[in-house]
């Protein structure tokens, strides 16, 4: 069955990876980033024609009048099958030199915005009968990572937030995915902000050998299609929360060492 699937942070990395992998399996998408040249982009190397793509940008940090976005969307294909939360930005910075303003646009991105859509999709959700929402955590959303204190925040919040969601959607037919990767290969360490706002601008060797995004994108699809709950995606790094639970202080050694703490 053909559906409607709404993708944020489509213009790169795991976003466009996902773009990419529904459209090969039918499915008509609505793109949504900040840049709009980025998203055409995306669309026409995916092979999306205008009869299955809708090309929204978005702003994150500065999210208002969602109701427009439904409407062109329900205006556009009558309906919304899947939402999937995407986007976000990362930090590196010392939690005591980050400045508010920082703390509050991470949280704005990271969470808020998430809430704020899945919020604004319910109603047409429950009209229609069901549907899905998916978001993307990350594994610093199971503990605490030095210099990653707000992003580390932002996704405990998703998680919490979502889970709790879970249950109240459940008897409407809304199913809520919740996706843990852990090191993938993108530019999210390379674009992290820092303790001032300003951009890090430097990679990752953790992301440069870390698992491809299209990989990630097959396995939300999967989990998707067996309507999990709950999916890690990554190498070894993703048994780091389990590891953390049976053996908490020989973790907090290795996780101090490894960061030269």
């Amino acid at each position: 069955m053909t559906k409607v699937i709404w993708i944020t942070g489509a213009s790169e990395g795991i976003g466009a990876a996902l773009v990419h992998e529904f459209a090969k399996a039918g499915h008509s998408i609505i793109l949504s980033a900040r840049r709009e040249d980025l998203l055409k982009s995306v669309a026409q190397n995916a092979n999306l024609d205008e009869s299955r793509s809708l090309i929204l940008p978005l702003d994150l940090s500065q999210l208002t009048d969602i109701g427009i976005f439904i409407n062109k969307i329900k205006n556009k294909f009558g309906r919304l099958d899947i939402l999937m939360l995407n986007a976000g930005i990362s930090q590196k910075g010392r939690a005591e030199a980050t400045l508010e303003s920082v703390e509050r646009n991470i949280m704005e991105v990271n969470y808020f915005s998430n809430v704020r859509l899945a919020k604004a999709v319910l109603p047409l959700m429950q009209a229609q009968g069901g549907g899905q929402i998916a978001v993307v955590s990350s594994i610093i959303g199971k503990f605490g990572s030095p210099f990653l204190s707000t992003y580390a925040a932002s996704k405990h919040a998703v998680v919490g937030f979502f889970e709790s969601l879970r249950y109240e959607t459940e008897a409407q037919h809304i199913d809520i995915l919740i996706v843990t990767p852990g090191f993938i290969k993108t530019n999210i360490a390379k674009k992290a902000i820092t303790e001032d706002g300003s951009l890090f601008n430097e990679d990752s060797k953790a992301q440069q050998n870390g698992t491809p995004p299209e990989r990630v994108a097959k396995a939300i699809l999967q989990a998707l299609t067996a309507r999990k709950k709950h999916i890690y995606v990554g190498g070894l790094e993703t048994w780091t929360p389990h590891f953390k639970f049976f053996f908490p202080s020989l973790f907090y050694w290795i996780w101090k060492k490894m960061h030269r703490l």
